[in-house]
């Protein structure tokens, strides 16, 4: 068993790896946020399990900071219809976001070796990112347009 697993783990070890390498080199896409840029370049100077997760709950604080910055902006900017539906949405989002979490870890808990860590904050930053993202269009359906 344990030749089977110094065998098989550089495989999956890579597996895990490309697609994290792919997305540092995607730091020449000028479309990026700005908090992919740092986080790529992050994991560019910290490849270590320890490094990447570290990286990535370091993105995950920012997107988080990003979420609410929208949410305090889209608040500030809504007539009270709006900001009821916003709040309604938000505590929604929040209860999806503690499930989807709960899930994830139940799903990579079952899954052995280190490599799986930034694999489940990889996932959690992504969550999050992308209702932060979703704020940030709303807000700027009401400004910009």
């Amino acid at each position: 068993m344990k030749l089977y697993l110094r065998l098989i783990f550089p495989i999956l070890a890579g597996i895990v790896w490309l697609p994290l390498t792919i997305l540092a080199q995607n730091n020449a896409d000028e479309n990026l946020h700005p908090i992919e840029v740092k986080m790529n370049n992050c994991i560019d100077k910290n490849p270590s399990t320890h490094g990447v997760t570290g990286c990535l709950d370091t993105a995950y604080t920012e997107w988080d900071a990003e979420l609410n910055k929208f949410y305090k902006l889209l608040t500030g900017i809504v007539d009270p219809t709006q900001k009821n539906a916003l709040r309604d949405a938000e505590r929604a989002w929040l209860a999806y976001r503690d499930k989807e979490f709960a899930l994830l870890e139940l799903l990579y808990q079952s899954k052995e070796g280190t490599m799986f860590q930034p694999m489940l904050m990889y996932d959690k930053v992504t969550v999050v990112k992308k209702r932060a993202l979703e704020l940030e269009d709303h807000y700027k359906l009401l400004t910009e347009y």
